[in-house]
């Protein structure tokens, strides 16, 4: 009979049941490399439904026409790799009535690849300002953006994108501190991701819609390139970015589409307010270019961010222990003020 694969369907007592396809040794090649998913080698035609012993004696066989007809908990989860470190970083999957198999326009593939391309890069911008403020390297963060292509599937559109290799962005920034730097801005775009998209598909009013979004503006706009744009009726997103509680794919579909739209256009009218705050810095964190100013009059902490040219300013005023008056201007929702100007002042 050749080479086949087995995956354990159940067991009961003594018995085994499995599901038997045949294969090349180029396809356990390509499942061992992560090119191939699990499920996607058992869907075949022709699959043997056997039983076994404990002893791996076969006890019965038959041919069924193909997995399809297996209840779902009987095979793999679309996706699901051969082990987990094999999951791709990122796997989008889009669905419409013209995104059948054989009849997909290129320029929807190329289309899909910039959306995915900007949204990580809006991504990691936001994260690697949180994690790494002005010491981030730009070679590590640019590999972390170098997408190589895992796996494409055209049963409706579907590409996976690789994690980047180590090595590479070691080769590529040439330290591990800066290696380092990178992996943990990973990590942060995971959570920034995590968040735009629980807050997207929850429900919730119009107002709360704007007074939680505020505060993370650029992770709608990374979110709303991977929702579902004309043609498309629904976007599945999976892989090592998306939070690691979701057991299925996340499923954007177009109200959550319109619903990102609406509040990002108002966010955009909304005007910052200009704000005043004075009292004593007592924690001034260089990186990320921020620092928390305290009222001697009260336990009142307000967390302000500067340009990266005042931080001289900035940090005299820390180092004298000196009361400060401060105006700025903060968002709606946000918890931060954007300084405009820090002077000196009477306490």
């Amino acid at each position: 009979m050749g080479l086949c694969l087995s995956h354990l369907v159940s067991v009961e007592g003594q018995v085994r049941h499995h599901i038997v396809v045949p294969v090349k040794q180029e396809t356990i090649a390509k499942l061992k490399n992560g090119i191939q998913t699990v499920r996607g080698i058992l869907d075949q035609p022709l699959v043997w439904f056997a039983s076994c012993d404990s002893t791996w004696k076969v006890t019965s066989a038959f041919v069924i026409q193909g997995i399809r007809n297996l209840d779902d908990d009987a095979v793999p989860d679309e996706g699901v790799m051969l082990y987990p470190s094999l999951e791709p970083l990122l796997r989008v999957r889009l669905k419409g009535l013209l995104l059948e198999s054989g009849r997909i326009n290129a320029d929807v593939i190329k289309s899909l690849v910039g959306r995915v391309q900007r949204s990580l890069k809006g991504l990691a911008k936001a994260a690697a300002n949180e994690v790494t403020g002005l010491r981030h390297n730009i070679g590590a963060i640019s590999e972390l953006l170098n997408l190589q292509t895992q796996q494409v599937a055209f049963r409706s559109l579907e590409i996976a994108f690789r994690e980047p290799d180590r090595d590479a962005i070691l080769s590529r920034s040439g330290s591990e501190e800066e290696v380092n730097d990178a992996y943990s801005t990973m990590d942060r775009m995971r959570q920034l991701l995590d968040r735009g998209l629980s807050w997207t598909i929850q429900d919730s009013s119009e107002d709360t819609l704007t007074s939680e979004a505020a505060e993370f503006q650029s992770v709608l706009e990374s979110v709303r390139q991977l929702a579902p744009t004309a043609g498309e009726d629904e976007v599945e997103i999976s892989g090592r970015l998306v939070s690691r509680e979701a057991s299925r794919p996340i499923k954007l579909v177009k109200k959550d589409a319109t619903k990102i739209v609406r509040t990002l256009k108002k966010l955009r009218q909304t005007k910052p307010q200009a704000i005043a705050v004075s009292g004593v810095i007592e924690e001034l964190d260089v990186g990320r270019c921020t620092f928390t100013v305290r009222s001697r009059l009260s336990t009142a902490e307000h967390r302000v961010r500067y340009r990266a040219a005042e931080e001289q300013t900035v940090r005299k005023a820390f180092n004298d222990e000196v009361y400060v008056s401060v105006d700025g201007t903060r968002r709606l929702g946000s918890q931060i003020i954007d300084m405009i100007s820090l002077e000196e002042a009477n306490s």
